[in-house]
């Protein structure tokens, strides 16, 4: 938020050196604070184009089995095992392979 630094008209002394170094220390974490919401912006616009492109592809994808004689329940039973696949593989990556419990419940 910004700070009003205009000294109030009663005061005739200036403010001190440590409300100077308060303020020098206030604009380093706005300036790191706005680098990160910069940051997360942009990660925010990457997964929204994401989004945009898996949901576009999948559109031509469907209009184009489905011209070519794929049933729809074929066509939904794919799109299905593919995303398994592929959430699997990504989850894999992310946190390894899964493991059992050692004990049974």
């Amino acid at each position: 938020l910004p700070v009003c630094k205009k000294m109030p008209s009663g005061l005739s002394s200036p403010p001190s050196p440590l409300l100077a170094a308060s303020d020098s220390a206030d604009a380093g974490a706005e300036a790191s604070s706005s680098r990160a919401a910069s940051s997360s912006t942009a990660k925010a616009h990457g997964a929204l184009l994401v989004a945009a492109l898996i949901y576009s592809g999948h559109n031509i994808l469907a209009a184009r089995c489905l011209r070519e004689g794929v049933s729809p329940i074929g066509f939904s039973v794919l799109r299905e095992l593919a995303s398994i696949a592929l959430l699997y593989g990504w989850a894999a990556a992310l946190e390894g392979p899964p493991s059992l419990p050692l004990r049974a419940h």
